[in-house]
């Protein structure tokens, strides 16, 4: 099983919370440049949506690396980051206040991807090399030189002993079949790795009462998401932001019913997978470090 290669945990103690934000940092302000960096001069990329939203770190069990970050935010006197960006459709929208969250900020190391490709040993033909952010073809920023925080702290089996071992990027490569120690993965290394994140955003969401979810992506993401086996509905105007974007709905318990119907490893991942997230602040009580 996939999700063994992975840990997603909800960022609910200071510590973590702290790696969330840098790993968001490395993303948005020195890989893609959608944020300025001097905005943030402590290394934790935020906005004022972050005080109404969970927050989600993953890593790498084998390697202790963390790989990537995302945020389910709450409603804000009943609206979502969505409603701000564009008009989004009140037919079929929820009608309880809280019925819907909203995944954003989600987010995936170029040092992964480059070591995931890497490993694979990807010819690099014309559109194929690995990118930068914004498209342009260039190379991740030299971040190792800006290192600060706990993000860029080694993190191996102590933390994961800690961590009781419990069970995006928008570019999209074609399908592989990797042979790995645990099983043979028929998804793309990062489709893999979004789907174990997926499935934790939904499973809290679905723990916390919360039925529905927006997504605001490009098509890329999007596409990826309907080949993990999931089904949503458009539910707004596409808009300008950083790119464009497409707001769609999701009934959760229906995309996982239809995703585990159709696909064979979504159906291993939710039905037979360990567990899909881990808090934060169960761990720190034995892991000091964390909280």
């Amino acid at each position: 099983m996939f999700d063994a290669r992975y840990e997603v945990i909800v960022a609910d103690t200071p510590g973590t919370l702290q790696i969330h934000h840098e790993i968001r940092y490395l993303v948005y302000c020195l890989e893609k440049g959608f944020e300025n960096p001097d905005t943030f001069p402590d290394g934790q990329e935020s906005d004022h949506w972050d005080a109404n939203a969970t927050a989600f770190i993953v890593r790498e069990r084998e390697t202790g690396q963390w790989l990537g970050a995302m945020r389910l935010v709450h409603p804000v006197r009943g609206g979502l980051p969505v409603h701000r960006l564009t008009h989004v459709n009140r037919d079929g929208a929820p009608a309880r206040t809280g019925a819907a969250a909203e995944l954003s900020r989600i987010c995936v190391t170029q040092d992964y991807v480059r070591r995931q490709t890497a490993g694979l040993a990807l010819s690099e033909g014309p559109g194929w090399g690995i990118r930068g952010g914004d498209g342009s073809g260039a190379t991740s920023v030299g971040w190792r030189n800006q290192q600060r925080g706990p993000l860029f702290r080694t993190r191996l089996a102590d933390d994961g002993e800690c961590l009781n071992r419990q069970g995006m990027n928008a570019m999209v490569r074609p399908a592989v079949v990797v042979e790995s120690r645990a099983c043979s993965l028929t998804l793309p290394m990062r489709s893999e790795l979004f789907a174990v994140m997926l499935r934790a955003a939904i499973e809290y969401s679905r723990n916390q009462d919360i039925p529905y979810m927006y997504f605001l992506v490009n098509r890329a993401l999007a596409r990826m998401v309907r080949r993990l086996g999931f089904e949503f509905s458009l539910a707004g105007v596409p808009c300008e932001y950083r790119g464009t974007r497409y707001p769609y709905l999701a009934h959760l318990d229906t995309a996982v019913q239809r995703a585990t119907q159709s696909s064979p490893d979504m159906a291993r991942l939710f039905l037979h997978g360990g567990e899909p997230y881990l808090l934060a602040s169960t761990s720190s009580r034995h892991c000091p470090k964390w909280q």
